[in-house]
């Protein structure tokens, strides 16, 4: 499971830049680019409140990748040692990306 650094903090899921989440899906089937994935697991937090978390999420996070075209995803498991998922004042999925793509066309 690849170490996972999450900037997206207005999803509902982050904790200190960690996801809450045991797995996330990272979209973008035809992506050549990094513009062209997503963090399909996003969920926009609805307030400022912080969540009622028990610990502190694991770093280590599975990734379930839909980006054929990158070259960490065998079998649609994402292989890198860390990603990196951005998207600063994201609103939607769609607002975010993954940082870690690389085209292997």
């Amino acid at each position: 499971m690849p170490l996972l650094d999450c900037t997206v903090t207005t999803c509902h899921f982050n904790v200190d830049e960690r996801c809450s989440l045991d797995k996330i899906k990272v979209e973008g089937k035809n992506a050549d680019t990094v513009t062209d994935t997503a963090c399909g697991s996003f969920k926009a937090r609805k307030d400022n409140r912080c969540m009622n978390v028990t610990g502190m999420p694991d770093a280590r996070c599975a990734v379930d990748c839909a980006a054929e075209h990158c070259k960490y995803n065998e079998s649609q498991k994402c292989q890198a040692d860390s990603i990196g998922i951005k998207g600063s004042g994201a609103c939607e999925c769609y607002d975010t990306e993954c940082g870690t793509f690389t085209c292997k066309c």
